[in-house]
């Protein structure tokens, strides 16, 4: 947050007044990033989504100061880019990223309960379960450790399904 508070600093002292100062965020606030600014309600915030080549979506963000002409041009360049805008409000994840949330904690909730309970003997077991029954994507080496890499599963039940370093991509 800092470094885009810096930079949009900088670059305002070098642009127009009605120059739109336009942000790559997938969760900071734009708000916040402009706070500090001389025209706020020129910064808007754009949500690409990846791969950005194939996704069409964007998610175009409105802080709190972000006047319409900002929000005009921000559009008419999703257009440009070929994208379907959608304009969200400025608040925590906005729109996909919060929906797709901890979504991971419901499926690391639901997990847990079906360890706790026997329904499976190992995290192992949900893993080939999804793979082979659901379709879950191979490489990602399961569902219990596409949660426990970022942390969800620790985050949402307090502890992770596998040990330290199993399946680990890294």
């Amino acid at each position: 947050m800092a470094v885009k508070q810096r930079v949009f600093a900088e670059v305002e002292e070098h642009v127009s007044a009605d120059c739109v100062l336009a942000t790559n965020t997938s969760s900071l606030s734009v708000t916040r990033m402009a706070s500090e600014l001389a025209h706020p309600e020129r910064v808007v915030g754009f949500h690409f989504f990846n791969p950005v080549a194939v996704l069409p979506l964007l998610e175009v963000v409105r802080g709190e100061r972000t006047d319409d002409a900002a929000l005009a041009t921000a559009f008419a360049t999703g257009r440009a880019l070929k994208k379907s805008c959608v304009l969200v409000k400025d608040a925590p994840a906005f729109v996909v990223n919060r929906v797709l949330l901890r979504l991971l904690a419901a499926l690391a909730d639901e997990i847990r309960i079906m360890l706790d309970g026997g329904v499976v003997a190992a995290p192992e077991d949900i893993d080939l379960c999804m793979i082979l029954g659901a379709g879950w994507p191979f490489h990602l080496g399961g569902i219990t450790p596409y949660l426990d890499r970022p942390g969800v599963a620790e985050r949402t039940t307090g502890r992770r399904f596998l040990a330290p370093g199993t399946a680990s991509l890294a």
